[in-house]
């Protein structure tokens, strides 16, 4: 009867070890997406999916879901905002090159800029083409994709 539960036990143990390994593997599995290796270094992509597999999840998920263009409601606050500029994808930092129009339905924001306030909306002016794009505030897009990931 001893032998019979130590057998269960290891073979416990290997399913466990099995499940788990499976579970990380899917979860490198996952393809980076192509609009991240515009603005980010690829050595820094490829080390987020081995390393913070997490991170690179919130940054694809930024994508799509971190921005929103500003409504005619914004247009009056225009002159006080910033324009958008491009990002170096090697070091992050801000180039001297003003984003000047934007397709709305193909933004692609690694590409750009920005800097995300904790607890209030950032917005930008793109160029002199009167679009503003919005970037929702750190704590608020946090709570964002805490709900997506739970879809």
């Amino acid at each position: 009867m001893k032998n019979k539960s130590l057998i269960m036990v290891i073979l416990f143990i290997m399913l466990s070890f099995i499940t788990i390994n499976l579970l990380g593997q899917n979860e490198k599995a996952k393809v980076i997406d192509n609009r991240l290796k515009q603005g980010y270094d690829l050595d820094y992509l490829e080390n987020l999916e081995t390393n913070s597999p997490s991170t690179l999840s919130i940054l694809t998920y930024d994508l799509d879901h971190s921005w929103f263009i500003a409504g005619e409601e914004i247009q009056p606050k225009a002159p006080s905002m910033d324009y958008l500029y491009y990002k170096n994808p090697n070091t992050g930092e801000k180039t001297d090159v003003r984003v000047e129009s934007i397709d709305v339905n193909n933004i692609n924001i690694a590409k750009f800029y920005y800097e995300r306030e904790h607890d209030s909306y950032k917005f930008y002016k793109i160029g002199d083409s009167g679009i503003i794009i919005g970037f929702y505030p750190a704590l608020e897009n946090a709570k964002r994709y805490n709900n997506y990931k739970k879809q």
